[in-house]
């Protein structure tokens, strides 16, 4: 919990949003020197660095000066606050690899802009400072400005005055800790850091747009952003796809050795969903990485690899030192982010931006919009392939549906409401699938496990009777995803599907009672299965490829009211693990 403090006297408070990397480090030098921790959280170990400071320099050293000696010893993404009862009406904030934002007002008179601050703002005559990390918390406010801190910058705030600094760059020396700072902080202007302005249509965003929670209106928002991620991509006449971001290196990357993709959580489960059809258009070899894993392995990485790195804000420490890894060894780099102007897409050498908006909540529409513009990346690459050119052409006209038939779906959202209730006392999920709908599955699992803190495991139904089966029962929630194959060729036998139905067969003979995601029954299907299953939710049937898109609805869905059902906010819980506000 937060705040964190330095002991039992409470002189150093310190507010943290973000991962201290070498935390055990630091503990154990500072349990060498005396220390003692009472939690596992790694924002602990910073207010009693900065007590060890403190002590060091026997008090004669100012609060910002301290925290320009605290901030090189830490590792890791961080944005933070610090206060101190040895230093009254003052408060430090300084970030790194971590958003970071002030807004000051003017007393209790109202709002005003840090850009026109007057002769009484220099006396610090009633004005008031807000801190946040998530200018969602400034928009739910009516504030329309803010500050940014960029990575180094310090705010020091005291008797009502506002004073920049930057923190040079350093590396962390223990024997040096609490000596005077040499050389002398450089200070930076007010007018020297950049302003976020949160416009009427930002702000929207940013709202919950009359829903009871961020989650549930960005689950409603995907229509629309599927559209922004398609928007002007498509060509006029239907006939191809074009990614401005990537035309210089277009055909670098088709004569690529290998494709490679890194990606965390939500998006490394976004890329499974397009690795087989990514194969199949580019005809090169593909393979998905968990980005986490790459520090351990660090890969053999070849001047003839197209690595891409899909990260929804583009400023993941991790995955930036992933590209400087790959680029050093002469890979291409092609970054798929969110965030115009993020560090992702100006390090890499060429990219695709989503345009899927703020999300606040868990991960909703990015992982959506993820699918889709790792798609169109397939239909750009692979635009000469003859062999192909039906398929691509049934693909792009798949996407122009696609937002719509997502619209259609979001109707199923009563439904789920039931089998969430009917389920919300359920400690256990299993989320079953094949081909590509084991993505779908693993999503859903991650879903079921962030929002509504439920234990959900993603199975493939080819693995089945190697162990799985065994844990169904009538007390076990299932949840199956069967829907139908469909590639645009009128000569396509759908091989998959009956396998899948079979799988559903032997679930309902170990009693089991399945929630079932399918498409409308055609003529000649054998509907006699449908009698048993508890819950049949019917959603519209696309393309294989894009399957996935629209069997994720109902899911996000269930993971909303089945959170709500439970008692949990599923936009708090959606942010362990990303920039929280405070």
């Amino acid at each position: 919990a937060h705040p964190q403090t330095c002991g039992d006297q409470n002189e150093f408070v310190v507010v943290h949003n973000g991962i201290i990397t070498n935390q055990l480090a630091l503990r154990e030098f500072l349990r060498s020197r005396g220390f003692s921790f009472v939690s596992e959280t790694d924002t602990e170990v910073i207010p009693k660095l900065c007590q060890y400071i403190y002590d060091q320099s026997k008090g004669q050293i100012t609060l910002p000066e301290l925290v320009r000696k605290l901030a090189p010893h830490l590792e890791g993404a961080f944005g933070i606050v610090v206060k101190s009862s040895l230093y009254p009406h003052e408060l430090v904030a300084t970030s790194r690899g971590s958003p970071l934002y002030c807004h000051a007002t003017q007393g209790t008179t109202g709002r005003r802009n840090l850009q026109r601050q007057s002769a009484e703002a220099q006396s610090g005559s009633g004005n008031e400072y807000y801190i946040t990390s998530d200018l969602a918390a400034f928009a739910e406010a009516g504030m329309t400005e803010a500050l940014t801190l960029e990575d180094g910058d310090l705010l020091h705030m005291c008797q009502g005055q506002l004073a920049t600094y930057t923190i040079p760059h350093a590396v962390s020396n223990f024997s040096k800790m609490g000596q005077p700072p040499s050389p002398p902080v450089k200070i930076k202007s007010k007018d020297m850091l950049r302003m976020a302005s949160i416009h009427d249509s930002e702000m929207e965003a940013l709202m919950k747009g009359g829903q009871p929670h961020f989650m549930l209106k960005e689950i409603l928002d995907q229509p629309e952003t599927l559209r922004n991620t398609l928007r002007g991509r498509i060509l006029p006449d239907g006939t191809g796809v074009k990614l401005g971001g990537i035309e210089a290196h277009k055909d670098v990357i088709a004569r690529s050795r290998r494709i490679i993709i890194y990606a965390f959580g939500s998006a490394y489960y976004g890329a499974l969903a397009v690795r087989n059809t990514l194969e199949e258009l580019a005809d090169i070899g593909i393979s998905v990485e968990l980005a986490s894993d790459f520090p351990e392995r660090q890969p053999p990485t070849f001047r003839d690899d197209c690595c891409c790195f899909v990260d929804f804000t583009g400023e993941d420490d991790k995955m930036l030192a992933m590209v400087q890894y790959c680029k050093e060894r002469g890979a291409l780099c092609v970054g798929f982010t969110n965030i115009v102007g993020s560090t992702l897409s100006s390090i890499t050498h060429c990219g695709v931006y989503l345009h899927t908006g703020q999300e606040i909540g868990p991960c909703t529409k990015a992982y959506t919009s993820e699918i889709v513009a790792l798609l169109m990346f397939a239909l750009v690459i692979g635009d000469d392939n003859v062999r192909t050119a039906a398929r691509r052409k049934a693909i792009i006209q798949a996407l122009q549906t696609l937002p719509d038939l997502v619209a259609q779906t979001l109707s199923v959202s009563n439904i789920m409401k039931q089998v969430a209730e009917s389920s919300k006392t359920r400690h256990n999920f299993l989320c079953m699938g094949r081909g590509y709908q084991m993505a779908t599955c693993l999503e859903a699992a991650l879903l079921l496990k962030t929002c509504a803190l439920v234990h959900s495991e993603g199975i493939h139904l080819g693995e089945l009777k190697h162990g799985p089966l065994a844990l169904v029962d009538e007390e076990m929630p299932v949840l199956l995803v069967c829907t139908k194959e469909k590639v645009g060729d009128g000569n396509f036998v759908d091989e998959m599907y009956p396998k899948v139905k079979s799988s559903l067969q032997q679930v309902l003979a170990r009693h089991g009672r399945p929630i079932v995601i399918a498409n409308a029954d055609d003529e000649g299907d054998d509907i006699s299965i449908w009698n048993e299953v508890e819950t049949k939710v019917t959603v519209p049937q696309t393309l294989d490829c894009l399957q996935s898109v629209v069997n994720i609805m109902p899911v996000q869905l269930l993971a909303y009211h089945l959170a709500v059902a439970r008692g949990i906010n599923p936009d708090s819980t959606g942010q362990v693990g990303r920039y929280q506000p405070w």
